[in-house]
């Protein structure tokens, strides 16, 4: 069984139309399983709601989407990864005492570290900020 790391972002591309919804879901064709850093969980259901509120989904959509993501956790084809202690340690150690880890937001540092620590050399994401800082987690991040 093959899995592909995505960030939630992706994830979120997934189960909306997006303008790069179909790379995404072209890497995806060639995986069985889609894992992501399980605070992924509340920002693809906080981006969700934003898009309804915005009103780039409609509420059918917005509904559509949330029950394809509850199907394809339930089947297996989606998997939370748990952030375990080693995931808040190695963000620790990227940030260390000196201060001078890389410029990543707190969420995408969860998702470097998680990728990380659960043994996937790369994570997929279309965040610049993430992508650059990558390497300080010991890992790859690539846009699809």
């Amino acid at each position: 069984m093959s899995a592909v790391c995505l960030d939630a972002c992706y994830l979120a591309k997934l189960l909306c139309e997006e303008p790069d919804s179909r790379r995404v879901a072209a890497l995806v064709a060639d995986h069985d399983t889609v894992v992501c850093a399980a605070h992924g969980r509340a920002e693809v259901a906080t981006t969700l709601c934003r898009k309804r509120r915005e009103g780039a989904i409609t509420q059918a959509e917005h509904a559509r989407a949330t029950d394809r993501l509850a199907a394809l956790a339930a089947q297996g084809a989606v998997r939370w990864l748990p952030l375990v202690d080693a995931v808040y340690g190695r963000i620790e150690r990227v940030y260390g005492a000196e201060g001078t880890g890389p410029q990543v937001r707190s969420a995408d540092a969860l998702h470097l570290a998680c990728a990380a620590e659960h043994g996937y050399a790369v994570l997929w994401s279309s965040d610049r900020q993430m992508r650059a800082g990558a390497a300080a987690f010991g890992i790859e991040c690539r846009p699809a």
